[in-house]
């Protein structure tokens, strides 16, 4: 017979898709934000931490979206997708719990010695503070309380307590400064001498 041509399309037949994805189990973690816990670069990563995978393609594995919600914990969704040489796609939503549990730092100003109760100075913005997560934790101060001696006199020591508590409520944290009383003695300056005139003797 006469020769005929056949033409054939590249056609990839595709099955129901059976692509499934499990992320690992939730993760518990020391932090201040979600930048404390890295998502997982790669499929290999994922499936180490325990996720699981079925008919992806690796190269596919993407982070698809982030969202995070609360504070102490701070909660962090993530979402992760994968797809088959079919482009058919599955996803899992990880949760990731990150908790701020270090107390903060408090260092007191210097001992002090006055001479006088009045002249003891109670100033929180003297207090070294610092904390991993929290720019501005709450600083509050008591005092000053007689401890050793008699109010007012010679000896006499009196503390004031600084104590510091971060958003989280990690602490109180206190550290405590003394002050001491030196009393100067008292000055007497008499008068200059002074001449007088003798009553007459008769």
């Amino acid at each position: 017979g006469a020769n005929q041509t056949y033409y054939f399309d590249d056609i990839m037949l595709c099955p129901a898709p059976t692509v499934a994805l499990t992320c690992p189990p939730t993760i518990m973690a020391e932090g201040c934000s979600s930048a404390d816990v890295a998502p997982y670069a790669n499929l290999m990563a994922f499936m180490a931490a325990g996720g699981m995978a079925v008919d992806a393609d690796s190269s596919s594995f993407t982070l698809l979206n982030e969202t995070t919600s609360g504070s102490c914990p701070l909660t962090v969704m993530r979402t992760y997708q994968v797809s088959d040489f079919c482009g058919n796609t599955a996803t899992c939503t990880q949760e990731v719990l990150i908790s701020d549990t270090t107390p903060p730092t408090i260092i007191c100003p210097s001992d002090m010695t006055v001479a006088c109760p009045t002249d003891i100075v109670v100033d929180i913005n003297l207090a070294e503070i610092s904390d991993r997560c929290d720019a501005s934790p709450v600083v509050t101060a008591s005092g000053p309380t007689l401890v050793s001696g008699i109010d007012g006199c010679e000896g006499a020591t009196y503390e004031v307590m600084y104590s510091v508590v971060d958003a989280c409520g990690n602490g109180p944290v206190s550290c405590t400064q003394t002050w001491t009383l030196e009393n100067e003695a008292p000055i007497l300056t008499c008068p200059a001498p002074m001449p007088v005139a003798c009553a007459a003797f008769p």
